[in-house]
């Protein structure tokens, strides 16, 4: 393993441990770590074990799909999850349907290979883009068949362009079984480079969110509240500079009503997205999904123009109540789930940082999906789609692009039976 991502990690640990000193998520991810060794037992003899780990919750719905098939499959093995965010260890611990969760330890010294040795799995499965080379090179010494799923490249990753890290990656990605990757230009950048160890099964979060879309929503208020309305957006993992745009268009066009699901649902963050909002309608059209249950009768749903989602676990159920979407983060690090609100065959807007994410360009590309620079793109995308036939047209495009993109979880479910891996 190269010396130089050795003092990178430790690096980035001791970084982790002085921002630990002011942020309480960093403080949870130093603390889990540290701990995750000494309290994660041996796996019993003879007992099957499966280890997924994904690094946030995002990453563990693309792997879920797969992960309910293998507890399905083989109930009576251990199964163990790992994570490297705060946000995935915090809301999947309390679950008790996803087998033991744990935070991943930094890949410093023998921490990797004594992970591995105490999990002694079946199999391991990396979720799109977690490549740790301590632990792929303990799962090769120690023989662990290994898959990545659901894997995206780029042309910037050290696999191609860093040639002091090249080597390194590069060793990592011939140590596994196989990688799935999500679409053809990932395939492309892997073939270049003489790997052969790969297929393109597609993107297994389609299957997760077409499964989700299943499930009914429960929210009796919040349903009632949108059969009185004729035209809806719902923005999803918004943040401040996607509110501003958002309020902008409240203003603009009073017929619009907004379903808001911020992505940080602290009070600090609610009243601040409410604060904006309050600029193009009044305070009391307002309310948080949690007040909203307190509205007696329909005349008191009416009066509300915008819902402002104060908890979290329900924006994949939401989407199915706009007219239209909106989906946040493309003014920032990146945008989030995207399929979430393709699935129900809405047309979708979001801002210029999407270009990491190959579904984000594929349904721009077949317009399902429209990109908003400022404020007047936004007004013409609220505009454009305000008549039924325009979302007709989208919608006859999002099935097209659902039906040629579904059923990658099977495809690697099909490689684990002929392989015989499971």
């Amino acid at each position: 393993m190269s010396l130089l991502y050795k003092l990178g990690v430790r690096a980035y640990a001791v970084g982790a441990h002085v921002v630990a000193l002011f942020s309480p998520k960093a403080k949870a991810r130093v603390s889990g770590a540290q701990k995750a060794l000494q309290q994660l037992p041996k796996t019993e003899p003879g007992k099957n074990c499966y280890w997924m780990h994904c690094a946030s919750v995002g990453e563990f719905e693309q792997g879920r799909p797969l992960w309910d098939m293998l507890m399905k499959h083989d109930p009576s093995a251990r199964f163990v999850l790992s994570f490297f965010s705060p946000s995935g260890y915090e809301v999947f611990s309390q679950k008790s349907d996803v087998g033991e969760v744990v935070y991943l330890p930094w890949d410093i010294g023998r921490n990797a290979h004594d992970f591995v040795s105490q999990l002694s799995p079946k199999l391991a499965v990396f979720v799109k883009y977690e490549w740790w080379l301590g632990y792929f090179e303990a799962l090769s010494v120690q023989q662990v068949s290994t898959i990545v799923i659901s894997a995206a490249f780029r042309q910037n990753q050290p696999f191609f362009r860093s040639y002091l890290l090249q080597g390194a990656y590069r060793k990592a990605l011939s140590s596994v079984d196989r990688v799935f990757v999500q679409d053809h230009s990932s395939a492309e950048l892997l073939r270049n480079i003489q790997q052969d160890n790969f297929e393109v099964s597609g993107d297994t979060r389609m299957d997760r969110t077409l499964s989700n879309r299943e499930r009914p929503l429960n929210h009796t208020p919040l349903e009632a509240w949108a059969k009185q309305a004729n035209y809806i957006m719902v923005a999803g993992s918004t943040w401040a500079p996607d509110v501003e745009l958002l309020s902008s268009a409240l203003k603009e066009f009073p017929e619009l009503k907004l379903v808001l699901a911020p992505h940080e649902v602290n009070k600090s963050s609610i009243n601040q997205t409410v604060e904006t909002l309050s600029k193009a309608s009044p305070r009391q059209s307002i309310q948080c999904l949690s007040e909203l249950e307190t509205k007696a009768g329909s005349s008191s749903l009416a009066e509300v123009r915008v819902i402002i989602v104060d908890s979290i676990g329900l924006l994949s159920k939401l989407y199915r109540l706009g007219h239209i979407a909106y989906i946040g983060g493309g003014f920032g690090a990146g945008i989030h789930n995207t399929l979430e609100a393709v699935v129900y065959g809405i047309p979708l807007a979001f801002g210029p940082k999407h270009e990491k994410f190959h579904e984000a360009k594929a349904i721009v590309e077949q317009n399902i999906a429209t990109v908003v620079a400022n404020a007047e793109d936004l007004s013409t995308f609220v505009d454009t789609y305000s008549d039924a036939i325009s979302r007709k047209e989208v919608l006859a495009k999002a099935e097209q692009y659902i039906e040629q993109n579904r059923g990658a979880t099977q495809r690697i479910w099909d490689y684990l039976i002929e392989r015989k891996l499971i």
